[in-house]
């Protein structure tokens, strides 16, 4: 052999085999996994900044629900109609003084029955939607005898012509008319109430009929029935206070989304595309008040919990927190389940995406031969990362379903295209129908809540199954041929 000719095996087989053992392992299966693993974990950054931005929007649009519901209404809770009656009582102030001071008795009535029928419809404010409501009202309640002597105040002198009936509306706002209320066979008027005293602290604003206690007078020895009507404007959520002995009532409008919410569910409800129905028969007992209280006595809650209040921004302790708050039941009108709930839980199967799609696309390499940069890889990631931002920006203006679509396929057709420049138009039609199907589970998955995590598993299962089968042969000593391959010559 000559010099020559042992100068060009040399070049040739320097040409083989990388110097650099580093070059040597990023050339191999191994070293291609850890690239691509780097390239994941690179993409969760934006991933994240998506997800952050799908959180921005979402505060705008509770901003816009809440600035609608606060010019319409907002969500309501009646609690009431309830009967005050001032008393004179003396009381010692230590060293022999003792002074005669007025306080108030609290009584619930006997029975409260009610019907409330919604009308919902959906309000907007630029691309955002919030659903409000007008609400008719009927009530019926009943009074018991008032009995100063169960009271548990020594002394009490009842001021029978300073009593009143008062009932409370979370938002006077909301009010489209003046609410009627019949007793005795006549109509009162209704006046906005003094604020109640800290004994006990309704949240809303009271409303006193006007002229009607003095009809109730000392005298009570028969019940004493009063009928209220009134028409209301709220947003998302109606309630109403268990503030009776017995309380019967119905709730029902054209909504097929409805949640019933608060302390106690209803014992009968009818949901359908059309609308819901929903009744209510709750006793006294498991409330945590009495039908009676005083303002010396108050409301006493013993259990030391916080518990969260849909009026308000942070949780309370128990002992703060109103009865009627507390006690009260009604529905609130669910909207389809919104954009930024739902891409919420598609960006949890970001990285999934992310992973399987690179997965096709390795097993590409090592079935064809295909030699795809790890720059390649990037570049499909960052594709499969703007679908989310795609989808958000389309379903701002579009159902979420054609938005989804749109998206899936504007970044299924980049992808394809991107595909086919590297590696062939039948390869790319591989990769165009496995992005297609992906696509299509995770959208079946995204529709099926209770059934989401059997539904992803299996499909895992299945697609971890049909990759261990397509590289059963594979030599990964030897990326890119087959066990059984005959060596070359």
């Amino acid at each position: 052999m000559t010099h020559s000719e042992t100068h060009s095996d040399s070049d040739a087989t320097a040409g083989a085999r990388p110097a650099n053992p580093l070059f040597a392992f990023f050339a191999g299966a191994g070293g291609k996994v850890t690239a691509i693993g780097v390239v994941i974990l690179s993409l969760l950054v934006p991933l994240g900044m998506t997800g952050g931005l799908i959180s921005e929007r979402q505060v705008l649009y509770q901003g816009a629900v809440r600035e609608i519901g606060a010019q319409w209404g907002l969500p309501q809770l009646l609690q009431g109609p309830f009967l005050q009656v001032p008393y004179r009582v003396e009381r010692d102030l230590g060293r022999g003084e003792t002074k005669v001071v007025v306080e108030t008795a609290y009584l619930l009535p006997e029975t409260l029955s009610f019907d409330i029928e919604l009308v919902p419809e959906i309000r907007s404010r630029g691309p955002y939607d919030a659903v409000v409501y007008t609400a008719a009202v009927s009530a019926r309640v009943i009074f018991a005898p008032p009995q100063p002597e169960q009271w548990d105040v020594d002394g009490a002198e009842p001021v029978w012509d300073r009593a009143r009936v008062t009932f409370v509306l979370s938002d006077l706002r909301g009010l489209i008319e003046e609410p009627r209320v019949t007793a005795l066979g006549e109509t009162f008027s209704i006046e906005p109430a003094s604020a109640l005293p800290g004994a006990y602290a309704l949240s809303g604003q009271a409303l006193d009929v006007k002229g009607l206690a003095p009809e109730f007078g000392p005298a009570g020895d028969q019940s004493f029935a009063l009928d209220l009507t009134l028409s209301v404007r709220g947003s998302e959520m109606l309630r109403v206070a268990h503030m009776a002995r017995q309380v019967e009532g119905a709730i029902k409008g054209p909504w097929p989304d409805p949640s019933f919410t608060g302390a106690y569910l209803p014992q009968e409800r009818r949901v359908s595309e059309s609308g819901f129905e929903a009744r209510w028969s709750l006793p006294f007992f498991g409330r945590p008040y009495g039908q009676v209280w005083t303002t010396a006595t108050g409301l006493h809650f013993t259990k030391k919990t916080a518990i969260y209040d849909s009026f308000r921004t942070r949780p309370k302790p128990v002992e703060e927190f109103e009865a009627g708050q507390m006690t009260s039941f009604g529905v609130t009108l669910l909207q389809p389940v919104t954009v930024y709930r739902e891409l919420q839980r598609v960006v949890r199967y970001g990285l999934l995406f992310i992973a399987t799609t690179f997965a096709a696309v390795f097993l590409f390499e090592i079935l064809t031969g295909l030699r795809a940069h790890i720059v390649h890889y990037g570049l499909i990631g960052l594709a499969v990362v703007l679908f989310y931002a795609l989808v958000l920006a389309l379903a701002e203006l579009l159902p979420f379903g054609l938005a989804y679509s749109a998206g899936a396929a504007l970044v299924t057709a980049q992808v394809s295209l991107y595909v086919r420049a590297i590696a062939g138009a039948q390869r790319a039609g591989v990769i165009c129908a496995g992005l297609v199907l992906l696509y299509a589970v995770l959208y079946v998955i995204l529709q099926m809540e209770d059934y989401a995590l059997l539904t992803g598993a299996v499909f895992l299962f299945a697609a971890l199954s049909g990759i261990m089968w397509a590289t059963r042969k594979v030599n990964w000593y030897a990326t890119g041929t087959r066990a059984n391959s005959p060596p070359s010559a």
